[in-house]
């Protein structure tokens, strides 16, 4: 049986027309299907992940425009916010080093060419500020908030509940479950 992978109600399958190979689902009132903006329909009230995982985040996934981002799973955004906040504070140290170098030079030619390297390097902190703030408000308009810490305990508890939602099938029971012993007098 095919199922709307939001609510579970059957839903059958456009044989012609402009939306074939799709499914209507009027409770929902969407389509579904290869080509939809709301995804695929599912199977048996089957749970189907809207957005899937990419796997293996680089910094390229990072650097992708906004439009691209979103597109991507809240897991591989934790990992992207991550990525990023490495860059970030590698840029911030560097910085902090050429400015501290060019404080402490005494001739002003050297003086010059630290700050121009703390300037340089400056820029590019400014540029991962940036990525970072961006990914942050993505996972606040996903999540509600943005973690203020990424570690490993935080994305396997992400890809727990992700697990467990997914395996959980929509099912609606009408009828009360008798008991399993038949002899039991209550």
């Amino acid at each position: 049986m095919i199922t709307c992978s939001y609510c579970a109600t059957e839903v059958e399958l456009i044989t012609g027309g402009s939306h074939q190979d799709h499914a209507y689902c009027a409770y929902c009132e969407v389509f579904l299907g290869p080509n939809s903006e709301h995804g695929m329909y599912a199977k048996d009230g089957e749970r189907i992940p809207h957005v899937k995982q990419k796997g293996l985040i680089t910094e390229d996934h990072v650097k992708l425009p906004l439009s691209k981002l979103k597109e991507l799973h809240t897991i591989d955004l934790l990992l992207c916010l991550s990525i990023a906040r490495k860059h970030r504070g590698d840029w911030y140290n560097q910085m902090r080093i050429f400015n501290r170098a060019s404080e402490q030079a005494r001739e002003q030619e050297e003086i010059t060419q630290w700050k121009s390297a703390a300037n340089e390097t400056g820029g590019d902190y400014e540029y991962w500020t940036r990525r970072c703030w961006m990914i942050e408000n993505l996972l606040i308009e996903r999540l509600g908030y943005f973690p203020e810490k990424i570690n490993d305990e935080l994305y396997i508890k992400f890809m727990r509940h992700n697990e467990r939602s997914m395996k959980k099938n929509m099912v609606i029971s009408k009828q009360k479950k008798e008991k399993q012993n038949s002899d039991y007098v209550g």
